[in-house]
């Protein structure tokens, strides 16, 4: 019903926006595939791959709660620190936990109750974040942040929860079709795949089987990390960057919901996304303010706290943390990227359809066939060549040349327009399916066409009027 819904909803008579590309509700040439290869280029995928793999630990966090929805324990039971933390400074999970800001014990546990139910909340699958211009609710960090440790989360009242729409966690598998590969995406579908912890922090963990332990859902939502990154961490091997080119990794998969969802695998989760993004000379460091930089992670998903421990209050307050831990981050990336790439994203792939090599490429094709039209068109000047007819023959390296130059300049080939083809990496295309993207392009194909077209008479018509004079 979901997949109907989508393909049945109205085209859309503007330019999408990032919330929509990163549900995937767009198509080629503006949909995430694209867009990640845009950043691939620019060598800023990390920031999108943060953005991702924090949208998969959030599903899964949801998906833990939806587990204790479903058997009828209330999150005060099953997670009391979590509930107090809840309560107190507000969660995203709102609307699946039943939890609201500042709610009374007696509240949430009858709004819990609903929930379990399924009467009272309808469920939260995620967020959707406002157009340009509306600020997330957020709140300044308290005295419950640890030194150095959450200082990123920031507490989300009811209101905001109410407000924000959802990413479904449960179709995750239709939304990621568009990453769904051929051959010519094995590079950009390896950077989708969730990341490795950095070697550092695998070889710290040498003394407890060098991996984490995995339960059967992060099996299956990581199946990379269990095998090569082990291997690779445990060699000593070098970043992943350095033969991302040649691997051919699946993207990340559905949530495996036959698989049971433990805190062990929320923090694990965390763990992973600190160690690859987060920790200092991580190996896909994402800048951040300082106020939302998160200097160390005290857990670990190889032992949860022990009532006997000494640092169990401090552990437990810090795991209750964990499902809102990268929140306030995530939103940060999130508005970096709708700031500054993705219009940049827009402008290249809703106006042009080349590639800057292959742009290059057109220029450099363009600028020899200009030499061979002008040094043609000056030999039948000066060896005045009769009859005159025979000086039109330069329309053919006039039209090469012009069409290259322009085509380079309005990053724009009109003829893989017309043929409804646009490039994603250089001299690899795909077929153009949003709708505004096709009509917006066909336009400006056909200014190209024009203007080619005027260059190339005005050229032709000029070196054949010239009277001939031989040297």
């Amino acid at each position: 019903m979901a997949s109907r819904a989508r393909t049945q909803q109205p085209a859309r008579n503007r330019l999408p926006s990032l919330a929509e590309v990163l549900r995937r509700s767009t198509r080629p040439p503006v949909d995430l595939y694209c867009f990640y290869l845009f950043l691939q280029r620019e060598g800023s995928e990390d920031a999108l791959d943060f953005w991702l793999d924090v949208q998969q630990h959030e599903n899964l966090c949801r998906a833990y709660f939806k587990d204790l929805r479903k058997s009828g324990i209330h999150v005060r039971d099953d997670w009391p620190q979590y509930h107090r933390l809840a309560r107190t400074r507000g969660s995203i999970y709102g609307n699946v936990t039943g939890i609201r800001r500042g709610d009374t014990p007696a509240l949430s546990a009858s709004a819990g109750t609903g929930t379990a139910t399924g009467t009272a909340e309808s469920d939260y699958d995620g967020e959707q974040y406002a157009r340009p211009g509306s600020a997330a609710p957020t709140e300044s960090h308290s005295a419950l942040s640890s030194p150095g440790f959450g200082a990123g989360f920031a507490g989300h009242s009811a209101e905001g929860d109410e407000k924000r729409a959802g990413f479904d966690g449960d179709d995750e598998d239709e939304k990621r079709q568009h990453l769904a590969a051929p051959e010519e995406r094995d590079a950009a579908r390896y950077q989708l795949r969730s990341p490795s912890p950095s070697t550092t922090t695998a070889t710290s963990r040498a003394g407890t089987g060098g991996a984490y332990p995995l339960s059967p859902t992060l099996r299956a939502l990581y199946p990379h990390e269990h095998d090569d990154d082990g291997a690779d961490a445990r060699q000593g091997a070098p970043s992943r960057r350095s033969h991302k080119r040649h691997s051919t990794a699946q993207a990340q998969p559905i949530i495996a919901r036959t698989a049971a969802i433990s805190r062990t695998d929320l923090i694990a989760s965390a763990e992973r996304i600190f160690s690859r993004y987060l920790m200092p000379g991580a190996d896909k460091e994402v800048y951040l303010p300082p106020s939302l930089r998160i200097t160390s992670f005290p857990l670990s998903s190889s032992q949860l706290p022990s009532v006997t421990h000494p640092d169990y209050e401090r552990e437990a307050d810090a795991q209750a943390r964990v499902p809102d831990m990268f929140h306030a981050q995530k939103d940060f990336v999130y508005r970096a990227m709708e700031g500054d790439s993705f219009p940049r994203f827009l402008r290249a792939k809703a106006f042009g359809n080349l590639t800057p090599l292959s742009g290059v490429v057109r220029l450099v094709v363009g600028l020899f066939a200009l030499w061979a039209g002008l040094a043609t068109a000056f030999a039948f000047i000066f060896l005045d060549a009769k009859p005159k007819v025979r000086r039109l023959w330069v329309i053919l390296p006039f039209t090469v040349a012009v069409v290259n130059i322009v085509a380079h300049a309005y990053d724009l080939d009109p003829l893989m327009v017309f043929m409804g083809l646009t490039e994603t990496t250089p001299f690899r295309t795909i077929g153009i399916r949003e709708p505004y993207v096709r009509k917006l392009l066909f336009g400006r194909a056909l200014w190209v066409t024009l203007l080619s077209s005027a260059v190339v008479a005005v050229l032709t018509v000029l070196f054949w009027a010239v009277p001939g004079h031989r040297l």
